[in-house]
């Protein structure tokens, strides 16, 4: 797999196949692990307004992952990704939201995001839902 994303990556050189292609870099699947190059092809792909590509730079933003850490730089590209979508950005906003991480804490919004996520498949999320519905997350 990882050959046939990278041959595809060096014809094509989409926002896609550099996301897909970072992500083998970040685990080491097929190829020497390299947290630098998963974070360089993570963000040509957000340049070109790649959701996934930007949640997954939030998250190595967040962790320190490749780069210098930095929580709020991570926020700002889960903003982004979450504006177009993005399931886990969602996600990982919503747990700011629900703890006051980085952003001030509002469990509305943390509501709202986790019902999002749960609904376009985030497993987590979908957990959370089960478990209680929010129903102690909302006064």
């Amino acid at each position: 797999a990882f050959k046939l994303v990278k041959d595809g990556m060096d014809e094509v050189k989409t926002a896609e196949a550099q996301t897909e292609m970072a992500q083998y870099y970040r685990d080491g699947v097929g190829c020497e692990k390299d947290e630098a190059k998963a974070v360089h092809l993570w963000k040509l792909a957000a340049s070109d307004g790649h959701p996934r590509a930007m949640s997954k730079l939030g998250l190595c933003y967040f962790q320190g992952v490749g780069v210098e850490k930095s929580k709020e730089r991570g926020v700002q590209y889960w903003v982004q990704a979450s504006m177009k979508n993005e399931p886990l950005a969602m996600y990982y906003l919503a747990c700011c939201y629900r703890r006051g991480k980085v952003v001030q804490k509002d469990e509305k919004e943390s509501f709202r995001l986790m019902l999002a996520a749960a609904k376009l498949g985030v497993v987590e999320a979908q957990v959370w839902k089960g478990q209680d519905g929010g129903r102690r997350w909302i006064g």
